[in-house]
């Protein structure tokens, strides 16, 4: 893997996406990170080691699905 390039996976929701991770962490990557956009239910279990960002945030435009505010700052209080 070049020195520069940053791989990540999408995180949307626990079930499906949490193995995702599990696949990333076996990567030798610079950096690792976490796209939890859109989120879409509460992701309370991630396992971050090895992980070196997180990004979360909601969607937009006209058909948006909710996004709880609560779901955010989970995410940031596990990083």
């Amino acid at each position: 893997m070049p020195k520069n390039a940053w791989l990540g996976v999408s995180v949307e929701n626990e079930k499906p996406d949490v193995p995702r991770i599990d696949h990333l962490r076996r990567v030798d990557a610079t950096i690792r990170f976490l796209s939890a956009e859109p989120l879409l239910e509460n992701v309370v279990q991630l396992n971050l080691e090895d992980i070196h960002w997180v990004i979360a945030g909601g969607e937009s435009g006209a058909k948006t699905r909710p996004m709880n505010k609560e779901w955010a700052e989970s995410i940031q209080l596990q990083c």
